[in-house]
């Protein structure tokens, strides 16, 4: 009777591993459809992935959250989020998921308003990851709730961290705009060009620094290049018509289209 357990105990083992197996491989497909931006397929992988219930339980619901925020389906995502964060902690996977959970839920947080939660959230990651770029996300919370030089501070922070990130250039380039620092936001603009000159944001930076010194000419020109990187295709939904916005404001006298 006892050899029979053991028997059924080792075949039971196996069959969990082997289930594990085809979970993570469901994992890895799910992360290869959220690359190439099919992030419903995402989803059913994930689902696909939940109903094994191993040790990867929490890594799908985390990526079914993500592909869900992806989608604009915030609520959704949510829901997701808060199940992954009952990993427990003697899950080989918790620190990662617990800061990659409550990183994005700071950005679900964000887009839904609730910027104090937000916040929260990015600093609640921080126990757990290490990654200059929630610094830049702190940064930008701040900004949101009007606190700018405290957003300055996180947003420096990021590059202290790593000096080669060009966007952490260019977001602080946009900061020091609105601080109406223009020479200081300038040297962060050549940087971001310098590391990465494909950017479409540091384009409409670069107009709204002209347009700050009253150099129109130059500013249609960078609206311009901003346009031809498809500005609009990269834009957050609320910030999709700036460039159309600005060349109307500024430049349709100057024969640049919208």
């Amino acid at each position: 009777m006892l050899k029979k357990m053991l028997v059924l105990l080792a075949i039971c083992c196996h069959a969990c591993s082997l289930f594990s197996q085809e979970s993570k491989v469901f994992l890895e497909e799910g992360w290869e459809a959220f690359r190439k931006g099919d992030y419903e397929s995402t989803v059913q992988f994930a689902k696909t992935g939940i109903a094994y219930r191993d040790k990867f339980l929490f890594n799908h619901y985390y990526m079914k959250g993500f592909a869900l925020a992806m989608q604009r389906k915030y609520k959704e995502a949510e829901t997701a989020f808060d199940i992954a964060l009952k990993i427990d902690e003697n899950n080989s996977e918790y620190n990662w998921v617990k800061g990659q959970t409550h990183w994005n839920l700071g950005r679900v947080y964000g887009n839904l308003e609730r910027f104090d939660e937000e916040i929260t959230a990015y600093k609640t990651a921080l126990q757990y990851i290490d990654d200059p770029n929630l610094y830049n996300n702190l940064g930008f919370a701040y900004v949101k709730m009007d606190s700018l030089e405290t957003g300055l501070t996180y947003l420096t922070k990021t590059l202290e961290l790593d000096k080669n990130n060009s966007y952490a250039f260019n977001n602080r380039a946009w900061l020091l705009l609105k601080l109406k620092r223009y020479e200081l936001a300038k040297k962060d603009l050549d940087k971001s060009k310098e590391l990465d000159e494909n950017n479409p944001y540091l384009y409409r930076n670069y107009a709204l620094y002209y347009i700050g010194i009253e150099d129109l000419d130059e500013a249609c020109l960078n609206l311009k290049k901003a346009q031809k990187l498809k500005y609009r295709d990269f834009a957050d939904e609320d910030e999709k018509m700036d460039v159309v916005n600005l060349i109307k404001e500024h430049c349709l006298e100057l024969g640049i289209k919208q």
